[in-house]
């Protein structure tokens, strides 16, 4: 079998042009991707990453125990005495890059109530519940223990209404 010289040469353009074409588009792919994607990680002076399996404490509070150790002493270290009442952590709770709250909930709270209720305390660390109330080890979403950058005396969700659970009726 003998291939003659001119069709070998036309073989090898027409290799070199779906060569090019290809790395024409894997090149407008990658740029389009490196502009609109988004670093989902919130930024703070403390982010700690709180990863399942959450342990399920009741109704639908959560314990976020699955972290390093210097992570859980940073964060115990800024929790809240849960014997004081409406503490001053600094921590807040993000979910899927959205901060939830209300922050220095009661147990009662996060538990009977949920809807993003949380506390950092410093003897067992970050009980949450979701914004919706679903299993955070199932539902898919990211979550993070941040403290912000600056003075702000206290994290995501102070603004929040604090007390349900201690209101009367």
């Amino acid at each position: 079998m003998t291939v003659s010289f001119a069709a070998a040469r036309q073989s090898w353009k027409v290799k070199a042009t779906i060569l090019a074409i290809a790395a024409a588009l894997y090149s407008s792919v990658a740029l389009y991707l490196e502009r609109t994607w988004k670093d989902p990680t919130p930024r703070g002076r403390l982010v700690v990453p709180l990863h399942p399996p959450f342990e399920a404490e009741g109704g639908h509070a959560f314990l976020a125990s699955s972290m390093a150790p210097a992570e859980r002493a940073a964060l115990l270290d800024l929790s809240d005495d849960p014997h004081i009442k409406r503490g001053t952590s600094p921590i807040g709770v993000v979910e899927e890059g959205k901060p939830i709250g209300p922050a220095h909930s009661t147990f009662c709270e996060i538990s009977k109530f949920g809807n993003g209720h949380f506390a950092s305390w410093n003897t067992v660390g970050v009980v949450f519940s979701t914004s919706d109330n679903s299993d955070p080890n199932t539902n898919g979403r990211h979550y993070w223990a941040v403290v912000p950058t600056g003075n702000s005396p206290q994290g995501p969700g102070t603004a929040w209404p604090t007390t349900v659970c201690d209101q009367p009726g």
